[in-house]
Parts: C-alpha cells; sequence; structure tokens
C-alpha cells in the first residue's frame, strides 16, 4: 500500500506520463534547454482550460508554457488592467498588514534602507514599508498602478525587471512576489536585479509552486493554479527556483520565523517566500516553504 507522500506524487507523475518530449525545439518560439537545468526531455500535458501544452522538465520540474493563453496580441499591462487591480485596492488594508509582517520579519536580518518593490501594483507593500521607515520605490508595467501609487504618495514609475531605471547598487532590499513567472527571459531578470541590489542586500521572491500538495494531487485538474487568467510562462518546483537563484550568484540564507497569512488555499499556491541575500565574496541563501514554519539563525 503507498503512502500518502507517495500517493500525492504518483498523481502528478500520471499527468506528466500522458506524452513525452525529447527536445526542446518542438515548443513553439523555443529553441533552446530547459532555461533552468538544461535539460532536454520533457512531460507535456494540457489543462483544461489553456489552448496551449505546458511542458514540464524531466530533471527539474519546471513547467513552461511559451504563449499564455490569453487574447491574442495583449500585452502584461493589459492583461492586468484596472478592473484587475480594483480587487487588490478594496484589500488594500489588509494587504498592506499582511506586508508589514513580512518586512518585520525581514527586519531580524536587515534595517529598514532603501527597498524596490518590482511589480509593485496598487502600492499596498510600499504603503507598509514607508510606515516601516523603508525609503521604498515601486516599478509596475501597469499605468493605472503607477498612477494609483503616485496618488497616495508612493514613489512609483513604469517599467519591469529586465530593464530596471537604476544605478547598480541601489537597493537594499528588492521584493518580487509573483512577478519572476511573467517574464520569458528568467536569467535576464535575475541578473538585472542583481546589479540593482546592493552587495549584501536581500531579495524576496515568491513564485506558484508545482511543489505544492494540492497540484500533486490534482495535476492538471487542478484549474486554479493554471488559470490563463494569470499570464505565467513558468511555474516551479523548488529545485528548478534554485537553479535559477544559484546561477546567478545567489544563495540561501536562513531568515528566523516567516509564515504567510493567507487562506489556505493560497497558501498552498505558492512556493513560497524566498530571501536570497548577495554577497561579493560570500553568498548564502534561504528558502523558507508556505507549507512549515520554521526558525532559522544566521551564523
Amino acid at each position: 500500500m503507498m503512502s500518502h507522500s507517495q500517493e500525492l506524487q504518483s498523481a502528478t507523475t500520471d499527468e506528466l506520463r500522458q506524452s513525452e518530449m525529447q527536445i526542446t525545439e518542438d515548443i513553439a518560439g523555443f529553441s533552446g534547454p530547459c532555461p533552468s537545468c538544461g535539460g532536454r526531455e520533457f512531460a507535456t500535458f494540457q489543462p483544461a482550460a489553456f489552448r496551449v501544452p505546458i511542458y514540464a522538465c524531466r530533471n527539474c520540474r519546471l513547467h513552461i508554457t511559451r504563449q499564455p493563453a490569453v487574447a491574442d496580441g495583449a500585452e502584461p499591462d493589459q492583461v492586468y488592467e484596472a478592473s484587475y487591480h480594483t480587487d487588490y485596492e478594496k484589500n488594500a488594508e489588509k494587504k498592506t498588514r499582511t506586508s508589514s509582517y513580512r518586512l518585520c520579519v525581514v527586519e531580524n536580518a536587515i534595517e529598514p534602507g532603501r527597498l524596490l518593490d518590482i511589480g509593485c501594483s496598487v502600492g499596498c507593500f510600499l504603503r507598509a514599508a514607508v510606515a516601516r521607515g523603508w525609503d521604498a520605490h515601486g516599478v509596475d508595467p501597469s499605468k493605472y498602478c503607477v498612477e494609483s501609487c503616485i496618488t497616495h504618495g508612493l514613489h512609483a514609475r513604469i517599467g519591469d525587471m529586465r530593464h530596471l531605471d537604476f544605478p547598480d547598487e541601489s537597493f537594499d532590499l528588492i521584493n518580487l512576489r509573483h512577478v519572476l513567472e511573467h517574464d520569458w527571459e528568467l536569467s535576464d531578470c535575475v541578473r538585472e536585479m542583481k546589479r540593482v541590489l546592493k552587495t549584501g542586500g536581500l531579495l524576496l521572491v515568491e513564485v506558484p509552486s508545482v511543489d505544492c500538495w494540492q497540484v500533486r494531487l490534482r495535476g492538471a485538474r487542478y484549474a486554479k493554479f493554471w488559470s490563463p487568467a494569470h499570464y505565467h510562462y513558468y511555474w516551479f518546483s523548488r529545485r528548478a527556483l534554485q537553479n535559477v537563484m544559484s546561477q546567478a550568484g545567489f544563495e540561501h540564507v536562513p531568515l528566523p520565523l516567516y509564515g504567510k497569512m493567507m487562506s489556505c488555499g493560497g497558501f498552498s499556491d505558492t512556493l513560497g517566500f524566498l530571501l536570497w541575500r548577495t554577497h561579493k565574496l560570500m553568498r548564502h541563501w534561504l528558502y523558507l516553504s508556505p507549507l512549515q514554519v520554521q526558525a532559522w539563525h544566521k551564523t
């Protein structure tokens, strides 16, 4: 008889065994190896909501789609139009409190300094940061979001994570929550963030996780997770994200107690909160799973 964990793993494996791909050239518009590990063997499946397949690297389990299933010709800033962000404004107070909690934990590792929130939306994280004494700045591709931030007295500008209009080593902390999966050029994005991050600074990353129990149990049937409305190119395993970050010179840094303040469903949907710190001589990398809350001491 299989254990519970074996059953969960089997559910995902069954989904991935529907068919196989041997070379990534078969993925429309993708002519290279897996951007995380360089692997060239893929399984493929197609959630009901998608018009195009999703490919899963058999080595690191990075999940890829080259053509997010959105309206033809739509750009990310059009996908996340004003109507999308009004939901954030309705819950701004709650999201600001949650952001303040996250910063409280981060401040165990770093004192308030200069902060950049990439994909800042309507500025909930920025509001919390300013209230806690940070010199906070935001970047977002949405004109609506940037105007909303400015209306609330926040520093924000239109931009994206591949083209950050800031000098080298400008920030002590960069917040990257559910943004990395929206850009095809992973390595370019991470290198650009490393460029503007100060030596010893922190990079916080949160991405959708294929390791969460709901994905393992429900696979392609988990419609909410695979929804094309999210405009995702990637869904990460823990290993895949670690590969991407380590290739850019980031390493794991332990941080005291961190936990996500959200519903059970959302709690399981994400790979969670990762904290990355850059050093020129010695680098450290941190991962804290949203499915477990632990306290770590930095030595």
